[in-house]
Order: C-alpha cells, then sequence, then structure tokens
C-alpha cells in the first residue's frame, strides 16, 4: 500500500488467502496444529509479496480468531521466531476503528451504519461527521452461528426459526439502534462482499467492482430467500459464491439481513476497504 501525506492511500498489490481458523474456535476455543502450518506457509508467502514490493514497513494483526484462541500465547512467539513478524492482536474496540479507518480513508461517509459480520462476532458502529458514535460488538459471526443452529446444508425450517428469534432477542437489545435514523448501511468483510457479488450476478451488472457497489435492503432480502432454500452443494454451484463460505453464508447473510431490517435503511453500500 503506498499512503500518501493525507491517509489516503493506494493498493499496489494484495493477497487473500482464507484458512477458516473460526471453525476451531468453534469447537475447542484453539487453533489446531495443523492451522499451525498453515498460518506459517501464509505469512511466509504474505512477508515475501511484501519484500518483492519493497515495503518499508509491514503491520501485522490478528483480529477475533487470535483473540478467542486459548493456544496464541504459543502461536505468536512460534511466528516470531520462523518470521521475525511481531503479530499485535487487536482488540474489539480496535478492530472496529481501523475498519472504519480503511471506509473513511477510501469512500463518502454519510450518517452510516459500519457492519462487519465476521466469523465469531459481529462489529457494529454508527458514524456521523467522520466520527464514530456508538459501537456495539455482537457474540455471533457466519461461522459459529451457522454451526449452532445447523445452517451449514439443508435447513430445516425450525433450526431458522429458532435462528431468527435469537437474533431478534440479540439486536432488539441494543438501544441506540432503535434511535438512530441512517442515510445509508456500509457492510465490510467477507460476508457482505458475498452478498454483493450475488447480487452483481443477478442483475448481470457489467463490472466486477467490490468497492462503492450498492443495492437495497429488498436485494439483501431476496438472496437471503434464495440462499436458505438450497443445500451446501446447490449453494456452491451460485453465481457469485465462494465455495469456501457456502456453509456459512446462510448464517452470515442472515444476521446482516436481521440488521438491515431493523434499522429500516434501504441504501446499503459494499466496501471492499477495510481491516
Amino acid at each position: 500500500t503506498e499512503v500518501d501525506k493525507n491517509g489516503y492511500f493506494k493498493i499496489i498489490d494484495e493477497l487473500k488467502t482464507s484458512i477458516r481458523l473460526c471453525h476451531d474456535l468453534v469447537t475447542d476455543n484453539g487453533i489446531c496444529r495443523e492451522n499451525f502450518s498453515s498460518i506459517l506457509s501464509t505469512l511466509k508467502a504474505y512477508k515475501s509479496l511484501c519484500t518483492v514490493s519493497g515495503a518499508s514497513k509491514i503491520f501485522a494483526v490478528a483480529t477475533e480468531s487470535l483473540r478467542e484462541a486459548k493456544n496464541k500465547d504459543i502461536l505468536l512467539p512460534l511466528i516470531k521466531e520462523e518470521l521475525n513478524i511481531n503479530i499485535r492482536v487487536l482488540s474489539c474496540e480496535e478492530e472496529i476503528f481501523y475498519n472504519f479507518l480503511g471506509v473513511k480513508r477510501s469512500m463518502y461517509i454519510e450518517n452510516s451504519l459500519l457492519v462487519e459480520v465476521a466469523g465469531t462476532d459481529t462489529h457494529l458502529a454508527w458514524v456521523n461527521s467522520n466520527k464514530i458514535i456508538k459501537t456495539v460488538t455482537l457474540p455471533i459471526g457466519s461461522v459459529n452461528f451457522s454451526y449452532k443452529y445447523d445452517l451449514k446444508d439443508r435447513i430445516l425450517p425450525t433450526n431458522l426459526t429458532n435462528a431468527l428469534e435469537h437474533l431478534s432477542d440479540l439486536i432488539d437489545g441494543i438501544d441506540w439502534l432503535k434511535e438512530a435514523q441512517f442515510d445509508s448501511i456500509i457492510g465490510i468483510a467477507s460476508t457482505v462482499r458475498s452478498i454483493g457479488k450475488i447480487d452483481r450476478f443477478r442483475k448481470r451488472y457489467p463490472l466486477d467492482i467490490v468497492h462503492n457497489y450498492e443495492l437495497t435492503d429488498l436485494d439483501v432480502q431476496e438472496i437471503f430467500n434464495l440462499l436458505k432454500c438450497k443445500d451446501f452443494k446447490q449453494r456452491q454451484k451460485l453465481d457469485g459464491i465462494e465455495t469456501e463460505v457456502a456453509d456459512i453464508i446462510v448464517g452470515g447473510t442472515a444476521i446482516f439481513k436481521k440488521i438491515v431490517n431493523r434499522v429500516n435503511c434501504s441504501k446499503i453500500i459494499i466496501s471492499g476497504r477495510g481491516l
């Protein structure tokens, strides 16, 4: 990333690898040894990319997966020893703040609600006049929610009803969400980006643009209806879905849909930038 003196940035090169550490946390609260190897090999590739690009600084941060992992005190020193990279484990507040900065420095923000549906958490931030007004973190994400209510493959009506009722209870408990009126909802991270990608395929949108893509609350509802009626293999074949998220996309979309319904805002913007 090339950063100018005003803080605005340009991506020079990028690389994405999905390791799905959250799966370990759902069952054991610790990261398995096999994923230790995946993490080290991935970070080695990332460090090589930085070196080739001539990067002067490497900022390595970890979010929810390492924050919750009971064996992070074994993994972090191993990364330091093998690769000489210091991993900074972020708090929820820091994670929200850096997501906000990524959005703020790359798109226009009105009176907006920032929503990140992660693997085991969902972060919400009310942003107005380029400032964070309120934040909250819900203890559910696309992975743990999908596994808790068995939304991974064929979805039973009872399981879906129980899942949506639980979501309503959590979201209705956020007082400031009931009072605020938002001009837009800005969605961050892979679940919401997947929703945007599915929508682009549905509408035969001619450009493969993630950042600043707009859709509506009705689009989100229709995509949720489409996803919940299909089993795992059928979802894998849907245009716009990456096969690695086909088991958790219904749970993640359900969370996002419930938030969108609760705030009654029709304008949704996808952010390709964030932490």
